[in-house]
């Protein structure tokens, strides 16, 4: 007797898989403009500026009582009067500041200091002008910087001693401190200061 075939077993249906939920949509933000970057320079300390103010108000900077040693100031001869050219503070930068094919009058301020202890001392400033003729100047520029000097005596009050140089070499502290000293005075001090070079008397 044939055996009844086995029925067929129906295969369960897969279940459905679930479907993933949706990711939530983050909030979208403008993008920032790019910032420009700016190149740093390394630091350079100033020492000598092209001259920004009134040439009264520049001097009297320099000859003020709080002013600190070394500063000064340059003009320069103009056709009919002189105008502000550079101001600064030390010897060195202000003999870097004169140019040969000019006619510049230029007026540093020295402190004698004289130190009676180590805790006392005074300081007199000492006003010197220096009237520079640059060795590229022609003959007409010259004689009409001449007419400048007049105008330039109006606004450096006060000078201790006047030089006249036709080179940058022409100024030297040591040279200065001669001719303040042959000036003459009741008490001489310890040193000038020059704003960074000092000299010992």
């Amino acid at each position: 007797v044939a055996e009844p075939e086995p029925e067929p077993v129906a295969e369960p249906e897969p279940e459905p898989e679930p479907e993933p939920e949706p990711e939530p949509e983050l909030a979208t933000t403008a993008p920032e403009p790019e910032r420009e970057l700016e190149e740093k320079k390394p630091f350079q300390a100033k020492t000598e500026t092209k001259a920004s103010g009134t040439m009264a108000a520049a001097f009297e900077a320099i000859s003020a009582k709080e002013s600190s040693a070394g500063g000064w100031l340059i003009l320069e001869a103009g056709k009919k009067k002189p105008k502000l050219f550079a101001e600064g503070k030390g010897i060195d930068s202000l003999k870097s500041s004169l140019e040969e094919d000019k006619v510049l009058f230029a007026c540093i301020a020295v402190h004698g200091v004289d130190e009676r202890s180590s805790k006392l001392s005074s300081v007199r400033t000492k006003l010197v002008q220096v009237n520079f003729v640059g060795s590229k100047v022609s003959g007409m520029k010259r004689m009409a910087a001449l007419s400048n000097k007049s105008k330039v005596a109006k606004i450096f009050h006060g000078i201790a001693k006047t030089i006249d140089a036709t080179s940058a070499e022409d100024i030297t502290p040591k040279s200065i401190v001669e001719s303040l000293l042959s000036s003459g005075g009741a008490h001489k001090p310890t040193f000038y200061d020059f704003g960074g070079v000092k000299i010992t008397v």
